[in-house]
């Protein structure tokens, strides 16, 4: 089973919908109606769900889509999605470097506009203080973060969040997967 939410906060949209998709299989099925949409003549919540419809949802329970096109409606209606399990949503693109203000920027770039759970590991001299928690749990060891990121999203780590008195080339471990995908980089002190 997987699931596929599509949530906007500002816009009062929060849609489930439930399919029979596993694995990396792309095609699924849906099997319940959208949890979230009213269905047709309940007068309970005769809202539910009308402002994703408005935007064009069309899924019923009992037909078959397209993984990428649930994504792409995401990506074009600027609606968060959230899929659960993660599995088909990839990174695809790590950056580090340092910016003007002295802060190490890091942006993960996912193939799914949908928040995705990572590890950020600093092996260098690096003891993240408690103001490196906006972004995410400190582990014990004070080299690593956990977090949930969206993708694109920046994260601006000060050099009082990374317990330094100034810039160097910091080394950025980025964990994925239960630490099955990695990426290596060196944010340069230029």
């Amino acid at each position: 089973m997987r699931l596929y939410r599509f949530f906007d906060e500002d816009k009062n949209i929060d849609v489930t919908l439930v399919t029979d998709g596993s694995c990396d299989q792309k095609k699924v099925f849906i099997t319940e109606s959208p949890r979230g949409i009213t269905p047709k003549g309940n007068v309970t919540d005769p809202e539910g769900g009308a402002e994703l419809l408005k935007l064009g949802f069309k899924w019923n329970v009992g037909e078959a889509v397209m993984h990428e096109e649930l994504v792409a409606f995401a990506e074009e209606k600027g609606l968060e999605l959230i899929i659960d399990p993660q599995g088909l949503n990839e990174i695809v693109a790590v950056t580090a470097e340092w910016n003007e203000n002295d802060a190490c920027v890091i942006t993960i770039k996912t193939s799914v506009p949908a928040k995705k759970d990572v590890d950020i590991y600093f092996p260098n001299s690096v003891n993240l203080n408690e103001s490196a928690e906006r972004f995410g749990v400190v582990r014990g060891d004070r080299k690593t973060i956990s977090t949930k990121v969206m993708s694109g999203k920046p994260m601006a780590f000060t050099l009082a969040d990374l317990g330094l008195d100034a810039k160097e080339d910091l080394n950025v471990v980025v964990m994925t997967d239960n630490n099955t995908w990695r990426e290596e980089l060196v944010a340069q002190n230029a």
